[in-house]
């Protein structure tokens, strides 16, 4: 899947804010905003990313016991 940088390769600085996923099997399971606290800490804001019956039944969801496969940077403001 393009863009996202798998936590078994590179980690998010500490204090980056990032979209963290959960990815298998070319599925996103679940996906969240989060502050990266660093040592394998992410921190989902209030807020974050929820969806039901997401593109047909897909459902992305994510909370605290998330776990984390994957990640990406958010994108620049313009």
């Amino acid at each position: 899947m393009k863009g996202w940088i798998s936590v078994d390769t590179e980690m998010p600085h500490q204090g980056q804010y990032i979209v963290a996923a959960d990815i298998g099997n070319g599925c996103i399971y679940s996906a969240f905003v989060c502050h990266y606290s660093g040592g394998g800490c992410y921190s989902p804001d209030t807020g974050g990313l929820t969806a039901s019956n997401y593109d047909g039944g897909a459902v992305i969801y994510a909370d605290d016991n998330t776990t984390i496969t994957h990640w990406m940077p958010l994108p620049d403001a313009t």
